[in-house]
Formats: C-alpha cells, sequence, structure tokens
C-alpha cells in the first residue's frame, strides 16, 4: 500500500501537465483512499508521503493516532475516515478505463 501511494504521487508529479482535470481528481481521490486505508492498517498512524522519492523508512512522516478495536457499519467506517464523499462506483470505473494499475 505505501509502494501503491508513493507510485501514484510520483505518476501524478510527472505527468500533471499533461493530464486532464477530470483524471487529476480521480487519481488524487485515489491517493486519499491509499492513505486513508494505511491510517487505519497501521493502527491510527497518519501516514504523509514524500513527494520526490520512494517510500522508505525515513521518506514519510508518522503522526500517531488512537482508534479503538470494534465493529461499525459501513458509513460510520467511511465518515469516521474521511471518505465519505467518495463515489465508489465512479472511482472503479475510471481505474478500469483508465488502466491506471498498469501505469
Amino acid at each position: 500500500m505505501e509502494h501503491v501511494g508513493s507510485s501514484l504521487r510520483l505518476y501524478l508529479e510527472r505527468f500533471q501537465d499533461r493530464l486532464g482535470a477530470g483524471n487529476r481528481r480521480y487519481i488524487q481521490t485515489i491517493i486519499i483512499l491509499v492513505e486513508s486505508f494505511l491510517q487505519l492498517l497501521l493502527g491510527g498512524k497518519v501516514i504523509e508521503f514524500d513527494d520526490t522519492s520512494p517510500v522508505k523508512g525515513n521518506d514519510r512522516m508518522v503522526k500517531e493516532k488512537q482508534f479503538c478495536d470494534y465493529s461499525m457499519a459501513i458509513n460510520d467506517f467511511l465518515f469516521s475516515l474521511d471518505i465519505d464523499n467518495i463515489n465508489f462506483v465512479k472511482l472503479m470505473e475510471y481505474i478500469k478505463e483508465s488502466n491506471i494499475i498498469n501505469k
């Protein structure tokens, strides 16, 4: 997940001038999702990627944040990560159509 986040940031930085506004927005949304999932998977640590180099131990800043272990509804989960406003159907269509996975 860390590699995906750093690769997407490098891709966005490299091709920002060539990408349309919609494509930039979708890539930024995917980056936000990756960071949110990493935050959850790393036990509440907030990850901020370095935009210029691949992820290494000292290339990211980690902030501690506490989470509790419990179950919740999907809407509560999305709201807790502040990703409740993302249209996942449109995002999946973009991922499939743009073939961003192979870039």
